[in-house]
């Protein structure tokens, strides 16, 4: 028989709020957890990042730690996963609904542009980079959580514009392979390679509307 088996109904309803609470503090200390990790390894990088050095500035036991997260790997993956939906959140929450084909790209574009070229996320992408070949798995989880996601959305929108009959755009992947590339590739370059800084706002609206006007001219026709 198990210990449930042999509590009373009422026993168990009285376990149950400790249970929750007990739950609802693992995950605020995960979250804890990955918060320091992740000035940790923004900091060192990955190389120089380790468990120790995370005890030291947490407050934490190793063995707390190691309760939620197997190895230093396990850890780098978790914080990977929460500043990619981070920084996903401002551009997957737009409301493009009111707006015309030109305003919705280059509302996306701008505010895609200022997210990626931050120095959180350059950092971020350096280590990725670094560690992509030795650890599959972390150059795996950031392309399928941040770019593929984020061509989807282009995808999925310029999708939804032709359905609804507002404008013609024969592939629509295609177009949105094109519309980050042209958006991105060269900013990213310049802020990877340290030739720049982040752009300026007045800096990423040019670039952005520049980058709207051609791209709508090579690949979408408006119906009026």
């Amino acid at each position: 028989m198990s210990i449930n088996q042999k509590l009373s109904a009422t026993e168990r309803q009285a376990a149950a709020p400790a249970v929750k609470k007990m739950r609802k503090d693992a995950i605020l200390k995960r979250r804890e957890l990955i918060k320091h990790a992740t000035e940790m390894f923004l900091e060192m990088g990955y190389e120089k990042a380790s468990m120790n050095n995370l005890v030291k500035r947490s407050g934490s036991s190793k063995s707390t730690i190691y309760k939620h997260f197997r190895s230093r790997q396990a850890l780098f993956i978790a914080v990977l996963d929460e500043i990619i939906r981070d920084h996903m959140e401002p551009i997957e929450s737009l409301d493009l609904t009111t707006l015309s084909i030109e305003e919705g790209l280059k509302l996306i574009g701008r505010t895609s542009l200022k997210v990626i070229t931050s120095q959180d996320f350059v950092n971020l992408c350096r280590i990725i980079y670094a560690e992509a070949e030795r650890i599959p798995y972390v150059g795996n989880t950031y392309y399928e959580h941040g770019p593929k996601r984020g061509m989807a959305g282009v995808v999925k929108y310029l999708s939804t514009m032709v359905e609804k009959g507002r404008i013609k755009c024969t592939d629509p992947s295609a177009a949105a392979e094109y519309f980050w590339g042209m958006i991105l590739y060269k900013s990213m370059l310049q802020r990877y390679c340290g030739i720049r800084g982040p752009l300026t706002t007045r800096e990423q609206i040019i670039h952005v509307d520049k980058v709207v006007d051609a791209f709508m001219s090579a690949f979408i026709e408006k119906i009026t």
